[in-house]
């Protein structure tokens, strides 16, 4: 397998099959109503916003592999986490659905990434194409963990 295959496969893994570490986000966020999304525990992120932050980051390397290369993000500012205060079934809904998408849409363009842009460097950073789309997995894995605990908090489904 090619990295671009790799990277897909891995992608699909943690969405939508059996990762070896537990549920798949899919599953977890299929037993998330908007309510339980939207609560706070000890006034941290709630489920929703980790979402959102998780789908603009996702976002971010789709856009600079395939798209704009002057779109930017910094972390922690008003792009990164948006602050979510109200929320209903259809808007957490969208929420997911737009998570959703871009990981297709990023699992898609993979196939048309040669093997020698893994070693360029990301325009406006100091890391790698491969540092950041493997990156990407590990970030979605480590939020993935933070919903799985904040799911078990605010709903006995889990």
């Amino acid at each position: 397998m090619n990295k671009s295959e790799i990277l897909a496969d891995r992608l699909e893994e943690v969405i939508y099959d059996s990762p070896w570490y537990g549920q798949n986000i899919n599953d977890i966020l299929s037993k998330i109503n908007a309510t339980q999304a939207l609560i706070r525990i000890n006034n941290q992120h709630s489920i929703a916003e980790i979402l959102q932050h998780m789908t603009v980051w996702k976002r971010f390397a789709y856009q600079k592999t395939f798209g704009d290369k002057e779109f930017d993000i910094r972390a922690n500012d008003e792009t990164d986490w948006k602050i979510i205060e109200s929320l209903s079934e259809g808007e957490w809904g969208t929420i997911i659905l737009e998570f959703m998408s871009i990981t297709g849409e990023l699992i898609q363009a993979l196939g048309q990434l040669s093997a020698a842009s893994y070693d360029k460097k990301v325009p406006g950073r100091d890391y790698t194409y491969d540092h950041m789309l493997f990156g990407i997995v590990d970030h979605d894995i480590y939020h993935i963990g933070q919903i799985a605990l904040l799911s078990k908090l605010v709903t006995d489904e889990i």
